[in-house]
């Protein structure tokens, strides 16, 4: 699950990087369709230009000159209709206009399906799943979430690692066994560990005991079969 995550971010960054170059090839290719036209048409009126002066020069020589002159000068205007009608006009604000929604819109989509990154790596996600299967196994959702949240209070208050905080002395009593082959945490428990990593429920519990609050600390609230206490 948590690398499907990864992967996922991966792909959303990607899907907006070609979106960026599709949209930035459409107006390159649209710029040069139009560049295109008015070499054309610049062309046209030039060769008319030349066309015309030939048909002065020769109308007093050859009487069939100008008929021949009037037959290329359609053919270089019909050309330039069809270069106006092929090249379509393309008003700079349309294409601004056009950037703007194909930006918009895929920053719709990242913004809807953008899975933030856990501050926790892969294997420390799966140690913090481990000791919310250890401790907290039969406990409900929220109850899970309570005992992850004590082990990142705890880490937060130290400023400290998820193995120093799980491992240092007296703190959890099943540390010794969390690697066991009976304390495999379900998906559930590893996406309760992954979302609290990335915003908690609850900033303030720091102790948990079973029937009854914990000797050190402020008790704070009962919720399933352990009870709570703050600093």
């Amino acid at each position: 699950m948590l690398k499907n995550i990864r992967k996922l971010n991966t792909r959303l960054c990607l899907t907006y990087t070609l979106a960026c170059i599709i949209v930035l090839t459409s107006q390159a290719f649209m710029f040069n369709k139009n560049t295109i036209k008015a070499s054309a048409e610049e062309y046209v009126s030039k060769n008319q230009v030349e066309v015309e002066t030939i048909e002065i020069k020769q109308s007093n020589k050859y009487a069939a000159a100008p008929i021949e002159v009037v037959n290329i000068v359609t053919t270089l205007v019909s050309a330039e209709e069809t270069i106006s009608n092929d090249v379509p006009t393309v008003d700079p604000v349309d294409i601004a206009e056009n950037v703007e929604d194909a930006v918009v819109e895929h920053a719709s989509y990242i913004a809807e399906n953008y899975v933030p990154e856990s501050p926790l790596t892969d294997e420390e996600l799966d140690l913090l799943a481990r000791v919310i299967h250890a401790e907290s196994g039969n406990q409900d959702d929220k109850g899970k979430r309570l005992v992850a949240d004590t082990v990142l209070n705890r880490m937060s208050y130290n400023n400290a690692n998820i193995r120093s905080t799980v491992y240092a002395d007296g703190q959890f009593s099943t540390a010794p066994y969390l690697y066991n082959s009976d304390n495999t945490p379900t998906e559930d428990e590893l996406r309760i560990a992954y979302e609290e990593s990335i915003e908690q429920i609850d900033y303030e519990v720091y102790y948990f005991r079973t029937s009854h609050y914990h000797a050190c600390g402020t008790p704070a609230f009962q919720w399933g079969a352990h009870y709570f206490s703050t600093r």
